[in-house]
């Protein structure tokens, strides 16, 4: 028997911080990927994503669940 599992990330959206502007923008979790580009909606600057920024989010998100609780 063989099994497929599928992991899929909700469409939530986080805010981030331009490194250049200081600009708050929102992007999709599931688009935080290594090798990812994005452009600043306000400066232009270009920000790409490294490997460790999804671990960085779900650091994040467990803040925010403990505080929850």
């Amino acid at each position: 028997m063989k099994f497929e599992i599928k992991v899929t990330v909700p469409e939530v959206k986080i805010d981030l911080k331009c490194p250049k502007c200081g600009h708050i923008f929102q992007e999709k979790i599931r688009e935080i990927k290594p090798g990812r580009i994005k452009t600043c909606p306000h400066c232009g600057v270009t920000i790409e994503y490294k490997g460790d920024d999804l671990s960085k989010v779900q650091t994040e998100l467990d803040k925010l669940k403990k505080i929850g609780h």
